[in-house]
């Protein structure tokens, strides 16, 4: 909670550390971390992410510059469009491998596995570009789901067509067309349902498309395994720089 009344000096002699009672603590580091367990691989990367954070990884160019693993890099060759698409069919291979495979035996298995892997992407253009071409490999009847884009300001139905509207990929909204097939995985963009375990960022296992919902089945966390029903939901852009408020 922003503190508006007091000052810094104030909230430091509030503090615990200026407690009489601090000279009986005994205070203890975490020394271990229990997530990586014993797993040699994960071990290595633990050490890598704590050498990184405490800036103990040799600088190769300056002012700051480290080298990263050979294996945790990925050359994209974008040198023409078949290279690129190569490129990147090799890169989702490498992410997702056999996943056509995974893909064709549904329930718990193709959920623990496909819960275990993920592609971060910093802009939209790439994520619908690597979604697009993933649910493509995937067999499967794809269904289309449209938004329906509008203006808040009925002065703007003019100046911006829905046609350009379509076309936006602000953060925080999803594309225009959705292109969805039962068991590929969804990311929920808001928080729905909190206790259900519908927040922002649950990944979900779509099950069924009908014309208002989505029929899906939460697939990690402590509500793993629960199916849910996700409506279709009113969103409104926040990004200052898209002139208007759709």
């Amino acid at each position: 909670i922003p503190n508006t009344y007091y000052s810094r000096a104030q909230v430091t002699d509030a503090s615990i550390h200026k407690s009489p009672l601090w000279e009986q603590f005994t205070v203890r580091s975490l020394s271990e971390n229990m997530r990586v367990g014993r797993n040699p691989s994960l071990q290595t990367f633990d050490r890598y992410l704590e050498q990184l954070g405490n800036g103990q990884l040799p600088i190769v160019e300056e002012p700051d510059w480290i080298e990263l693993p050979s294996d945790m890099v990925f050359h994209i060759n974008d040198s023409s469009p078949d290279e690129y698409k190569s490129s990147i069919k090799e890169f989702v291979k490498l992410i997702f491998p056999d996943i056509v495979v995974k893909f064709n035996h549904p329930g718990a298995e193709w959920s623990d596995w496909i819960a275990e892997r993920a592609v971060l992407a910093p802009r939209n253009e790439a994520v619908d570009m690597l979604n697009n071409f993933i649910t493509g490999l995937l067999p499967g009847e794809a269904s289309f789901i449209l938004s329906a884009d509008s203006t808040e300001n009925p002065d703007d139905v003019t100046r911006f067509p829905v046609e350009f509207l379509n076309s936006l990929t602000p953060a925080g909204l999803p594309p225009h067309t959705l292109t969805l097939k039962p068991g590929i995985v969804l990311m929920l963009l808001r928080n729905l349902n909190p206790r259900q375990g519908l927040c922002n960022g649950t990944r979900l296992i779509l099950r069924n498309v009908t014309n208002h919902l989505l029929h899906c089945v939460i697939s990690s966390g402590s509500h793993a395994g629960d199916e849910v029903l996700i409506p279709r939901i009113e969103l409104n852009t926040t990004e200052e720089d898209i002139p208007i408020k759709w």
